[in-house]
């Protein structure tokens, strides 16, 4: 099992809230994930890419409530 330090488990509990805001569906997401780092589930990938996930979909709503 992977360790996270208590700032991952932080934004691991906003990804969600990130991708209702901009209303992309699990499929979508998961599809983004396979992509980027060739994994299913944001549980597989390491920290880093676990802050980079979160990052990317941070500025993806932010860019989606602007408009």
């Amino acid at each position: 099992m992977i360790h996270l330090d208590f700032n991952i488990w932080f934004e691991v509990g906003r990804l969600s809230a990130y991708r209702e805001r901009l209303g992309l569906t699990k499929e979508e997401c998961q599809a983004h994930l396979i992509e980027r780092y060739g994994k299913r589930n944001f549980w597989l990938l390491s920290n880093e890419q676990i802050l980079d996930y979160s990052h990317w979909l941070k500025k993806e709503s932010i860019v989606t409530s602007r408009l």
